[in-house]
């Protein structure tokens, strides 16, 4: 029986074409990564960076990418009137804790005097919290009730 058994199971793997259960296995990996933008939380990210954003700093562009890690890169492209503007911008980024590795890769004076850069950072989402549990919800003090309940 065991004989019958590996002789169906090399059989089984000699008709697994290479190729096609490569394509299947990319075509996962794409899907698995179409899932993951979904679930992850764009406007979480814009609602942090408008939160930093000083008065005298405005976001004139937004490039997102990802690294070699598949960490998320975000390419800022900033006009601040002067540069402790653009450092006060640079410092609400990294005390933020999701914005890391924060720097200006570029800086230009204008020839109105304002500063134009861009602020490379990277960006680490908040983790979604995990629904309670029935236990936990069941342990759960109850609220809005009337006095005396």
């Amino acid at each position: 029986e065991a004989q019958r058994l590996r002789d169906e199971a090399r059989r089984i793997r000699s008709q697994i074409d290479a190729k096609e259960l490569n394509e299947v296995a990319a075509a996962a990996q794409e899907a698995n990564a179409i899932i993951d933008l979904r679930a992850f939380s764009w406007s979480g990210l814009f609602a942090q960076l408008e939160a930093t954003l000083p008065e005298n700093v405005r976001l004139t562009g937004f490039q997102p990418s990802e690294d070699r890690s598949g960490r998320l890169v975000v390419s800022l492209r900033v006009e601040a009137r002067r540069v402790p503007d653009l450092e006060s911008f640079i410092d609400a980024l990294e005390e933020t804790g999701r914005f890391h590795q924060v720097l200006a890769a570029e800086e230009q004076t204008t020839p109105e005097g304002s500063i134009n850069a861009v602020v490379e950072a990277v960006y680490v989402p908040e983790s979604p919290e995990p629904a309670p549990t029935p236990d936990a919800a069941a342990a759960a003090p109850q609220t809005g009730g009337a006095a005396g309940e």
